[in-house]
């Protein structure tokens, strides 16, 4: 499984909590949308789940959070949803292609990858960026970028493909 390795600046995100199964997931983006409304949307590039747990974690105990990347920090108060940073640092970055169904083996699979190729995962959130609308787009052409935070000490911020 390919793999590259990112070093990401810290990222803007405004976001609402989810916990339990992920399959609920989609309320809390229909909350966060509910509370940014279009002027906030139209500050927002990418869709996001960040989980705060291992992705596979049991479903019950999941903690995870429907966000999206702002291009800059919002000046006002804001109600409904949280603004915070996820962290800079290196990550592994995976592609994943298909149906949203198909996340939890690819997440396992990345993960045994990750591990194979000598780089160690590091604590922090994982996160999933959703780079086309399953709305616009046939399931098995869904593109789901999936990021995990890993120890790169010794290799340069180069985006290197790694596979395992």
């Amino acid at each position: 499984m390919e793999f590259d390795i990112r070093f990401q600046q810290p990222t803007v995100i405004a976001c609402v909590g989810h916990e339990g199964f992920f399959a609920g997931i989609s309320s809390a983006f229909a909350r966060l949308f509910d509370s940014l409304g279009a002027p906030g949307l139209s500050n927002a590039s990418k869709l996001l789940t960040v989980f705060h747990y291992d992705p596979l974690a049991g479903g019950a105990t999941q903690r995870a959070e429907a966000a999206v990347e702002l291009s800059e920090m919002p000046g006002q108060s804001h109600g409904g949803f949280e603004v915070r940073r996820l962290p800079g640092g290196a990550y592994a970055v995976m592609c994943h292609v298909g149906p949203y169904s198909g996340l939890p083996a690819a997440w396992v699979g990345f993960a045994a990858s990750v591990r194979r190729s000598g780089l160690q995962p590091l604590q922090g959130p994982r996160f999933e960026v959703y780079l086309n609308d399953p709305e616009e787009i046939p399931e098995e052409a869904l593109l789901t970028e999936l990021h995990m935070p890993v120890d790169a000490r010794g290799l340069e911020p180069s985006g290197e493909a790694r596979s395992s």
